[in-house]
Order: structure tokens, then C-alpha cells, then sequence
């Protein structure tokens, strides 16, 4: 195999018609580059020198093997820089799994901002529930996977993994903009809804747990009359007046036929957390992380 190192002594050679000048200009010996010369010869079985007692001629195949390595010098340093813009994130690509309120709100601040600091980043984004991505972040198939946990519903979280909080979210109370409700619901508070219609989020999903534990932290069990993932017809069935939810506010949007109040913090919220396998040596990772962090700044809730 052609040894880059000595292509690049050949160059020289061929630029300054002297192994001895050659080997002042890469600061080796003129014995060195003779020896270099040598093992190449013997690498691509011709003679590419006529070595007389004060110089050396270089052969036609010297001179065709020269205008090869221009183009493979080329190359490797193209490679090269290649490999430090991957090494320093640069370029490369990552593969991030969000949640859909994350995935319609975080990401595509996440990853406008990532872009414009990094434009040969690619960023590829698969959307689920956490608990269907995390299989994939597991098998090596997702880099990041942003996931959340409600405070009264905590999570226990497989080995071999790292996290980091990116976003704490107040729980929103969503009702009816009918003006017949109980006074209850201007603060937020559960008990004046033990008698109502509640939409909750799937059957064994975090959210629909939260909202059995706070009901029953008051007194009551919620009368879930709709189940859906799909926060817009959760607002939707709310809209319509056929019953109350608590969403999480990343998942609101604002509706004239819907009042919205956040609930006390310190009763309950939800975490969302970028997590990452520890032994993903990705460079790119704290970079989203640290984009994703910055999108949720911009997160708001106004009722």
C-alpha cells in the first residue's frame, strides 16, 4: 500500500530537484528521503530516480506517479478536514426522538438555532411516546431522546443512561368558556370538578395517571368520559363543552372556546428531559441538548 508520507516527499523532490533540498525543506536527512525513496520504488516496482554522485533525475514514472499523488494528497487532506469538522461538531448528523408536544413546540426551535450555528449538522427527527423511542434510543438507533415525567408519577429509568432536565412545565386546567361554572375553576381547583366529564390522555400513559392521583389527592375519582393522545381534540372536545382536561403547557393552544389556568407548581408538573445512552460518543449531542434548552426558554403560558 502507497504510503501517503512518502507520496508527499516525492512531491518535494519533483519541486526542488534535490533529495538534499527536499530534505531541508521537510526537515528530515538526505538519507532519510533516500530511504523513503527507496521503499517506494519497491511499494510500486519501478525505478523513479537516476541517482548520480551529486543529483538524481527523476524517471517518466516518477513524474506520472507525482501528478497521482497531487490528487491523493488532496484527498487525504480533504479527509481530514473532514474528520475534525465531525470531531468538533462541526458537521455530522444525530438522530433525536421526541415526543409530539416537544416535536410541534421545542424542535423546531432546536433545530432552526442548531443550524444556523452549525449549518453541516443534519438533525433527523422520529416522533412517539417515550415509551416506543426509548427501545430505540436503547438499540443505538436514536442519539437524544427528549422524554418527560410527571412529578407525582415519577419514572424509573433504564441503566446506562444519562439525562438532563431541559424544561419544567406547569399542568393546565382546561374548561368550557361557559360562564355557568363553578367559581372553583378561576383558581384552579380540582374538587369544583369531582361532578364533570374529564378527557384524559390513554389508558397506563403518565398524564392519565397524574390526573387519577390529583383527583384522588382531593377526594375524588375524575369521570373520564373521553380518552385521547391528540391534545388539539382533547382542546377540541373541551371546546365543544362536553368536558374538563389538564394538559401539560406544552400542549395548549389558545382557544376563545376554552378558559385555561395553570395548577399550583408545587402540586404537580412535568419534567422533560434530553436523555442519551453514556456510551454514545456523538459530539453532537451536547450541542442538542443545549439547543433544546435554550427553545425552552422561549416556552410560555399565558391563560
Amino acid at each position: 500500500m502507497l504510503n501517503p508520507g512518502h507520496l508527499k516527499t516525492l512531491l518535494v523532490i519533483l519541486r526542488t530537484g534535490s533529495f538534499v533540498d527536499a530534505a531541508r525543506e521537510l526537515d528530515y536527512t538526505a538519507s532519510a528521503v533516500s530511504q523513503q525513496m527507496s521503499a517506494l520504488e519497491r511499494t510500486v516496482g519501478m525505478k523513479l530516480f537516476e541517482r548520480e554522485a551529486h543529483s538524481v533525475r527523476p524517471t517518466m514514472a516518477a513524474e506520472m506517479l507525482g501528478i497521482g499523488a497531487r490528487d491523493v494528497l488532496t484527498s487525504i487532506l480533504q479527509l481530514e478536514e473532514e474528520a475534525m469538522a465531525l470531531a468538533h461538531g462541526e458537521r455530522g448528523r444525530v438522530r433525536v426522538g421526541s415526543f409530539p408536544s416537544a416535536g410541534a413546540t421545542l424542535m423546531p426551535r432546536a433545530i432552526q438555532a442548531l443550524s444556523a450555528d452549525s449549518p453541516g449538522v443534519e438533525v433527523l427527527l422520529d416522533e412517539g411516546e417515550p415509551e416506543v423511542l426509548l427501545d430505540h434510543l436503547l438499540e443505538g438507533d436514536l442519539d437524544v431522546l427528549l422524554a418527560y415525567e410527571y412529578s407525582v408519577v415519577p419514572r424509573t429509568w433504564p441503566e446506562g443512561l444519562s439525562r438532563e432536565q431541559v424544561l419544567r412545565e406547569d399542568l393546565i386546567l382546561l374548561v368550557p368558556a361557559d360562564p355557568n361554572l363553578p367559581t372553583g375553576v378561576e383558581h384552579a381547583d380540582l374538587s369544583a370538578l369531582a361532578d364533570a366529564h374529564w378527557v384524559a390522555s390513554g389508558v397506563a400513559t403518565g398524564g392519565a395517571a397524574c390526573l387519577e392521583r390529583l383527583c384522588a389527592a382531593v377526594g375524588f375519582s375524575p369521570q373520564v368520559a373521553f380518552r385521547s393522545n391528540n391534545y388539539d381534540t382533547v382542546i377540541g372536545i373541551v371546546g365543544a363543552n362536553l368536558g374538563v382536561a389538564l394538559v401539560p403547557a406544552l400542549a395548549y393552544r389558545g382557544s376563545p372556546l376554552v378558559r385555561a389556568r395553570s395548577l399550583d407548581p408545587e402540586l404537580a408538573s412535568r419534567r422533560v428531559y434530553a436523555i442519551w445512552r453514556e456510551g454514545n460518543t456523538n459530539p453532537l449531542i451536547p450541542m442538542v441538548v443545549s439547543s433544546v434548552r435554550r427553545a425552552a426558554v422561549h416556552v410560555e403560558f399565558a391563560c
